[in-house]
């Protein structure tokens, strides 16, 4: 991580009033002025570079709420709260399980496809896919059940 490259706002006073020892009060706060955007540029790129910022857009029913869940606590904390409590939750977000089901019904449409294929024609590969798609449908019936 690369250092600022003054170490305090007296270092950085020196260096801009050094043609200047005799400036004035006003001369003296704009400095110090240019001091604090100057570190704070460098202070939120040092930032971003540990840390991703997204931006999110909320429609009004979706921020009413969240100002009827947040509180006391600001937008930001509220959003952290509930980002954090996802994150160590070990129950799966409900559209995961959503998609799972979905998904599952599709596979008991494909093993009944195969089935359908198996009584038409008889082959071991086809028996051995069918085995595996019951193997996985059996899976996913037990994702939907935890």
């Amino acid at each position: 991580m690369e250092s600022f490259e003054y170490t305090s706002v007296h270092q950085y006073l020196d260096c801009v009033l050094q043609n200047n020892p005799n400036a004035s009060l006003n001369q003296i706060k704009e400095a110090k002025k240019a001091y604090r955007k100057l570190y704070y540029s460098y202070y939120r790129k040092q930032k971003r570079k540990n840390r991703k910022e997204f931006t999110l857009g909320f429609y009004n029913q979706q921020l009413d709420e969240i100002d009827e869940k947040r509180g006391k606590l600001s937008v930001s904390k509220f959003l952290y709260h509930v980002i954090n409590k996802e994150l160590v939750s070990e129950t799966q977000p409900i559209y995961m399980v959503e998609e799972i089901a979905e998904i599952h019904l599709e596979l008991m449409h494909l093993i009944a496809m195969v089935e359908e294929f198996l009584d038409e024609t008889e082959s071991d590969e086809i028996t051995s896919i069918l085995e595996r798609l019951e193997k996985f449908e059996i899976s996913f019936s037990q994702i939907l059940k935890s």
